[in-house]
């Protein structure tokens, strides 16, 4: 009977089969002998070795002839005469029931069963999987030519391992298989494809089998009779991501022809959970390509290369997020898509610097004798006008920004302490320089190291000179000044003039007008315009002054009378002096500033007096002289004449006594 459950044991539902050759054999001296009785089955799969054949007492063996296109489950020991069992079972060999032991008398065997089992299939298909979701839907092509193979996990009737190539249209079965628990392996994976995703099928519409590695389908469970449909192995077309990683020298992080190539830089690639797949480096083109992926989401990170700033990313033909640092990712990649110009653009750090130094020729040119100015304040800012970074110039006057992105900034100076904004200077075309200690829109390309972004600072200048009285007073009769006065004087300083103190005087424009202290460096002078006294040396001093023409005005100290003025150390200035006589220039000047009385300098000034940058201005000096008038003679004195007295008498004198003489009386002992 057909037992396709293998139970050893006809259900209702088995059928018997027809036609099954059965051979009796006898046990003759030990020797199993044929008996040259044969039967076959009936329709119902019934056999009977009957009455008819007079079988006597003895011990009998019955053998199968295996039925085609069946295989042999089991050998099924019977009953005799409805009660004991009757016959034993040979180890490996279903098609035999041996030792049955037939008694004297009328007896009747019945029973002896042999079951069968249909055989059973299993097939399914290798194909293209292109949403990669294991199931084989329609539109998703076979994929020919590839091996499958089906071996035995335990069988029926011994090993089995086969097997088969598929079909054109993806297709393969194995039939003709004994009952039993099979594996199906993808020995090779197609050319061109990446394993997919491999999906047990089913038996009777219940799924059977478990997928637990790849290209492998196991335990599937094959009873007589079943098949196994849709065994199937997807197979999904593998995709790529490409792109490179350059200097980006425009930064707009557009690769153009001539930006250069960066080799060596690691980069790796991410799976969704944010794992690190793959790696690899870029090859002397900048370029790098992750091969044969499956399809899914990714994300793409580099390893910022060594002397360079990061740039940007950009998210190439599969889309991407971009946003953040070195990494792109939400990369989608369908089946079969090579994602290209996943990039990276870096940048050569940049650098600014420039010096601040003494401009003695007001040129804002850093020239070889001029004075570099140390610890003065330097500020970086951004393209919005934010301070980035500061720094103070060394003692050679440099600054330096590194290390800079490229980009647009501006460098703003503090103005130093004891100096006037001279100005700004920057190479033509890199910065504008129209901003009081402001070099501004300084554009910076990648890997620029721009220098010579000065600030020129003016030194401030001095003048300074002494007050003095020229040698001792002058005497005169009605104490007036001899005319000419200034003859009779040299006024030049020398260690017989004596110094005036608390002398006032002023400094003056070139047009004679007074100068707000706000024009000379802050701190100096308390009055409201540029004023100062003599001290108890009769030194005066103008200091932290811009460079320029410049006049002294000097109010006349009370006590005195002007005497002769002397320029000092700077050339082309002049004193006002009575008996000078100027030139041309020095009259045309004079001329101008005595048109009005608030400028008139009278002849108490020294004119011109040009400073340059640092300079100073010495021995401009006022000398005034002191007249007396010559005290009058006293007339001479007669002298008294002498009183004369008579001569005494002299007597001689008593031997003892007063002598009595004119007008004196002596003692005489």
């Amino acid at each position: 009977f057909v037992d396709n459950n293998l139970n050893s044991f006809q259900d209702a539902s088995e059928l018997g089969i027809p036609n099954v050759s059965l051979e009796l054999f006898k046990l003759e001296n030990g020797v199993y002998l044929s008996t040259g009785h044969r039967t076959t089955t009936d329709a119902s799969g019934d056999y009977e070795f009957g009455l008819a054949l007079g079988l006597k007492p003895g011990t009998y063996r019955i053998v199968e002839s295996q039925p085609v296109d069946y295989f042999s489950v089991a050998s099924i020991p019977g009953r005799l005469n409805g009660n004991s069992s009757l016959g034993e079972t040979v180890a490996g060999n279903p098609d035999m029931l041996t030792a049955i032991r037939v008694p004297l008398g009328d007896s009747h065997g019945t029973s002896l069963d042999f079951a069968e089992a249909e055989p059973a299939s299993v097939s399914g298909f290798v194909y293209n999987d292109l949403n990669n979701d294991g199931s084989r839907d329609s539109g998703e092509a076979g994929i020919g030519d590839v091996e499958v193979q089906i071996v035995s996990i335990e069988s029926i009737s011994g090993t089995i391992n086969r097997t088969r190539r598929t079909k054109a249209d993806g297709s393969y079965s194995f039939e003709g298989l004994p009952p039993g628990k099979y594996r199906i392996l993808e020995t090779v994976q197609p050319t061109d494809y990446l394993d997919g995703k491999d999906t047990p099928g089913t038996v009777g519409g219940q799924v059977r089998g478990v997928s637990n590695s790849n290209d492998l389908l196991t335990d599937i469970r094959l009873d007589g009779g079943e098949d196994g449909v849709d065994y199937n192995f997807g197979e999904i077309l593998p995709s790529s991501i490409a792109g490179m990683v350059y200097e980006d020298t425009d930064r707009d992080c557009v690769r153009d022809p001539l930006e250069p190539a960066l080799e060596g830089v690691l980069i790796e690639l991410l799976d969704a959970n944010g794992t690190v797949v793959a790696t690899t480096r870029t090859d002397e083109k900048g370029e790098y390509r992750f091969t044969k992926l499956t399809p899914g989401i990714y994300a793409i990170r580099e390893t910022q290369p060594a002397g360079y700033l990061q740039g940007g990313q950009v998210a190439g033909s599969a889309g991407g997020d971009a946003t953040l640092t070195d990494l792109i990712t939400a990369i989608s990649l369908g089946q079969g898509t090579n994602a290209t110009d996943y990039d990276f653009c870096e940048l050569r750090p940049a650098s600014l610097s420039g010096n601040v130094f003494a401009d003695l020729n007001e040129d804002c040119i850093f020239d070889p004798d001029e004075m570099a100015i140390e610890g003065v304040r330097i500020e970086l800012l951004n393209s919005d006008g934010n301070i980035i970074a500061h720094t103070f110039t060394d003692s050679f006057g440099n600054y330096l920004f590194e290390n800079l992105q490229p980009g647009l900034y501006s460098i703003r100076e503090t103005q130093p302490t004891g100096y006037f904004q001279g100005g700004q200077m920057a190479p033509s075309g890199t910065g504008l320089t129209d901003q009081v200690d402001l070099i501004r829109e300084i554009e910076l390309a990648s890997g620029q190291q721009l220098t010579q972004l000065d600030f020129c600072e003016v030194p401030p200048a001095t003048i300074s000179g002494f007050v003095f009285q020229d040698g001792e007073p002058i005497l005169t009769p009605d104490g007036n000044p001899p005319n000419p006065l200034l003859g009779v004087r040299d006024g030049i300083r020398d260690s017989s003039d004596l110094p005036i103190q608390n002398v006032v005087l002023e400094l003056r424009t070139r047009t004679g007008q007074r100068i707000p202290s706000r024009n000379a460096l802050p701190g100096i002078y308390e009055s409201d315009t540029l004023l100062v006294t003599t001290d108890e040396n009769g030194y005066y001093e103008f200091r932290g002054l811009r460079p320029g023409a410049y006049h002294i005005y000097q109010v006349q100290p009370t006590g005195y009378f002007d005497g002769r003025d002397t320029a000092g150390s700077s050339f082309g200035s002049f004193a006002i002096n009575t008996d000078d006589v100027p030139d041309q220039s020095q009259l045309n000047m004079i001329e101008l500033l005595s048109v009005e009385s608030a400028t008139n300098p009278g002849s108490d000034a020294i004119l011109m007096i040009h400073l340059m940058p640092g300079n100073h201005a010495q021995d401009n000096n006022f000398s005034e002289i002191v007249v007396l008038e010559t005290p009058r003679e006293k007339p001479p004195i007669t002298p008294v004449p002498p009183i004369e007295f008579p001569k005494p008498i002299v007597e001689p004198p008593p031997a003892t006594g007063f002598v009595t003489l004119p007008f004196e009386r002596f003692l005489v002992i």
